[in-house]
């Protein structure tokens, strides 16, 4: 005779699965930030060693300022990919899979290969930021199409619109494409 588990203990499990996913997903998390923290304290070292080296420059200069009066100035942020790399990465990647639908994250893993660009080196967020913000005007250009239906914590998913996947189809096939 076999005994069914009580459904408070399947709860449990559950509820222990979900946490210790969790748990693994923040220590992977925690291991990705603390590569980046070493590599900016690396950054700072540098720069820091670098100021020190033109502070006695500036020392040894005939005219005496302080250096630490001199105000600091905010680098100016190189863009992260070249003009139009973002656009034509996404739209030459979804020509070659015209009837699937991605995910942001996917598609920021394929404009990371595309660009030649480690994530690690740029803040997620602010390549997820950049690639939302191209894929949701190219939406509203009629270039992509948005599935607006999510469930759970899951993505939004994009793929190249039917007209233009048609269109495609049609050209590859030497037809006249239908209006």
């Amino acid at each position: 005779m076999s005994s069914k588990t009580p459904s408070s203990l399947k709860w449990l499990a559950s509820k222990r699965s979900r946490l210790d996913g969790k748990r693994i997903a923040y220590q992977n998390e925690l291991a990705e930030l603390s590569a980046r923290v070493l590599w900016l304290q690396g950054q700072i070292d540098k720069a820091t060693a670098l100021i020190s080296a033109v502070d006695a420059t500036i020392g040894l200069h005939e005219v005496q300022i302080e250096p630490s009066d001199i105000q600091s100035v905010r680098p100016s942020k190189k863009a992260l990919f070249p003009r139009g790399t973002v656009g034509r990465s996404v739209l030459s990647f979804l020509r070659r899979h015209p009837d699937q639908w991605f995910s942001t994250g996917e598609l920021v893993a394929v404009l990371c290969e595309a660009g030649r660009v480690s994530q690690m080196d740029y803040d997620a967020e602010s390549l997820r930021r950049l690639l939302r913000t191209r894929l949701r005007a190219m939406a509203a250009q009629k270039i992509l199409e948005r599935n607006d239906v999510r469930l759970g914590n899951s993505e939004r998913r994009w793929r190249l619109h039917r007209q233009l996947a048609i269109s495609r189809v049609n050209r590859v096939r030497g037809e006249p494409a239908s209006a």
